[in-house]
């Protein structure tokens, strides 16, 4: 006895929106740029498109619209590239962002966190520190700089270069009580000054 088997595939709509972008878009990408978040992306050769709408979440699921870019999208003879700037992205959250590409369907998500350094030119997230917490601070540039950690009384109780723009403090290193920092250039005067608070 012979048995003819008949076997289907279904693809799901957002499924073929995926294949279709990876041969659609060549790159998107986000950034962070004193407090706004840059957005760029390049269509490849060959692609084109109806409108390009914008979209900001804060969960990587509810989408808003904040912008779009009207009219046909896209090159047949040249990669297209295009951006926009979100002027208000939402502080100390991250930001999520896709595109809705006009007759082909959304790009993949990406990402960025913006944090709010305040008056101080510092936040740390969470204050207090119960286990692990950031420090976030400005170093647009990457240079080498010096964490600093003392005692009310002054006692230089930790010490760190950091090339980044945040520094990870575990309580681990750290008694009970309050604590004061410093973030400089080695050798000069501290460019931010703050205190945290341990609690384990």
């Amino acid at each position: 006895m012979k048995y003819l088997f008949l076997i289907c595939f279904y693809v799901a709509p957002m499924q073929m929106n995926a294949i279709a972008q990876q041969t659609f878009l060549e790159r998107f990408t986000a950034t962070e740029v004193n407090s706004k978040v840059y957005l760029e992306w390049l269509i490849k050769a060959g692609s084109t498109c109806q409108g390009i709408r914008i979209f900001r979440s804060t969960d990587s699921i509810n989408f808003i619209q904040i912008g779009d870019i009207g009219g046909v999208c896209g090159n047949i003879n040249t990669p297209q590239a295009y951006n926009f700037t979100d002027d208000n992205p939402v502080k100390n959250a991250i930001n999520y962002y896709r595109l809705e590409l006009g007759g082909i369907g959304y790009s993949k998500v990406v990402s960025v966190e913006i944090i709010d350094l305040q008056n101080g030119g510092y936040q740390i997230r969470p204050n207090p520190v119960t286990e692990q917490a950031r420090i976030y601070f400005s170093n647009p540039s990457n240079q080498a700089l010096e964490l600093k950690v003392f005692t009310l009384s002054g006692d230089e109780v930790f010490h760190s270069t950091i090339y980044q723009n945040y520094v990870y403090i575990g309580a681990a290193h750290f008694q009970y009580g309050l604590y004061l920092f410093t973030i400089s250039v080695p050798g000069n005067t501290p460019l931010v000054k703050g205190k945290f608070m341990v609690m384990r």
